[in-house]
């Protein structure tokens, strides 16, 4: 009986190929693991479907630990998308809170603060056409006229019709 120290059947049918073994002499293959030796009386078409097994299964490991890693970007990247989703979530709120507040301003007559929140709901939401319709109102009613055709004209290019009307009306 011959020894060999290897770890796979692998080279072990290198060897024999490699050496010209016979396909039936048996070989004690020592483990790098504390496992313990292993005797194989293999043929050459019984090596080479062990060979074909241990390429399969490593293979699909390698399958697996991709199919993982892709499964793990996929989870981190929809953690970041529903985290970027809370904090736009919850700058609309804030928007929404500064319109809210803006609105209970205005109904006061306190123009002022009013456009102060309105300010910082446009600082949320830089897009909203109402906000900047209610700051252009605001504006208009304390006879800042040039400033509130901005807003007017502003919110009509993000497609306020309303608008339209202010603009004719005030802007001329």
């Amino acid at each position: 009986m011959k020894k060999i120290y290897l770890s796979t059947v692998i080279a072990l049918v290198f060897l024999c190929n490699t050496f010209g073994q016979s396909s039936h002499d048996s070989y004690e293959i020592k483990t790098n693991s504390n496992e313990v030796p292993q005797i194989f009386y293999l043929s050459k078409e019984d090596s080479i479907k062990q060979v074909k097994q241990e390429i399969y299964i490593k293979q699909h490991n390698k399958n697996i630990k991709l199919e993982d890693s892709i499964i793990q970007v996929m989870n981190n990247a929809t953690e970041a998308s529903l985290s970027m989703a809370l904090r736009q979530q919850d700058s609309l709120n804030q928007s929404i809170n500064y319109i809210s507040q803006g609105k209970e301003k205005y109904l006061a007559k306190d123009y002022l603060n009013a456009i102060s929140f309105f300010d910082k709901a446009l600082v949320m939401n830089p897009n909203n056409k109402t906000i900047y319709y209610n700051r252009g109102i605001c504006k208009l009613t304390l006879s800042d006229n040039q400033n509130a055709c901005l807003d007017f004209k502003k919110a009509v290019e993000l497609g306020y019709k309303k608008a339209v009307e202010m603009v004719v009306n005030a802007c001329q």
